[in-house]
């Protein structure tokens, strides 16, 4: 009998991850990079300048979490992407309160993308200065 690790579906899926290939089944690398692009230039964010892919992770949501990022109550075992951009990014806002002088909005150089690895829908975006 040999080990588990040697099973070719198991090397197959790796080989696929680390070659940015898509697998059946789950959003691709290149897919997971733009959606996550879309995501930092949403919520209230302008991007400043093409934001640059600085990582691309194709995690358990259990080791995802163990990063500091929170995505509430699922499946620990369940693949998730994490997109790290870097680039620059400018909170847009309302107008400053009656009779206050307007301040400059903040700009944030990073935006964390977590992204369901099967479906694509973001789970959480996160911008830092």
């Amino acid at each position: 009998m040999r080990p588990a690790i040697l099973d070719l579906p198991l090397w197959l899926a790796v080989l696929v991850v680390l070659t940015g290939c898509e697998l059946v089944g789950f959003v691709g690398q290149t897919q997971a990079q733009t959606i996550a692009i879309q995501q930092c230039n949403s919520f209230r964010l302008t991007s400043l300048e093409q934001p640059e892919i600085r990582s691309a992770e194709w995690l358990t949501l259990e080791q995802a979490e163990a990063r500091g990022l929170s995505l509430g109550q699922r499946d620990l075992n369940s693949m998730v992407w994490v997109i790290t951009l870097q680039g620059r990014w400018q909170l847009e806002g309302g107008p400053p309160p009656e009779g206050a002088a307007p301040v400059p909005h903040p700009v944030f150089r990073r935006c964390i993308a977590v992204l369901d690895a099967r479906t694509g829908e973001s789970f959480v975006t996160r911008a830092e200065p």
